[in-house]
């Protein structure tokens, strides 16, 4: 079973939504998540773990409403969820070392980059003729020659 549908065995959506605060009535039924409302028009399907928003025509599953209602996409959604539930990500490993993986490989790719804006800076710094560097320090721009 791969993490989606395990995600979707194991976390009911009415749970969810009372973790959330949201009360559903008796017949499961919430303000809607999408917009302001005076009537709840949001059902939850318990038996088939989803939902469908009479006001604005949303619906899908509890990783759908979990994204949703964080405002966060569905892969973010399904790393959270995977981390919380404790769920093993395909290699022998739960997700929080998946994540921090990934974490650590957009730092790398963050590194990289401010390297590459210093190195082109850094060259166009020490392309700057004598006139160039007058305007910079002069009255008018006011730089003093460190910066």
């Amino acid at each position: 079973m791969n993490v989606i549908e395990e995600i979707k065995k194991r976390l009911n959506i009415v749970d969810l939504v009372n973790e959330f605060g949201l009360s559903p009535t008796g017949n499961n039924f919430i303000f809607s998540i999408y917009k302001e409302e005076k009537n709840r028009s949001l059902k939850l399907y318990p038996e088939t773990n989803s939902f469908h928003c009479f006001a604005t025509g949303r619906g899908g599953d509890v990783i759908n409403f979990y994204a949703d209602y964080k405002k966060i996409d569905n892969k973010e959604a399904i790393v959270i969820l995977s981390k919380t539930l404790g769920l093993d990500n395909g290699n022998g490993k739960t997700n929080t070392n998946y994540e921090s993986k990934q974490k650590k490989d957009e730092r790398k790719i963050d590194q990289r980059k401010c390297i590459e804006i210093y190195q082109k800076l850094e060259s166009y710094c020490n392309g700057v003729d004598k006139k160039a560097l007058e305007y910079l320090t002069g009255p008018k721009r006011g730089l003093i020659e460190d910066s």
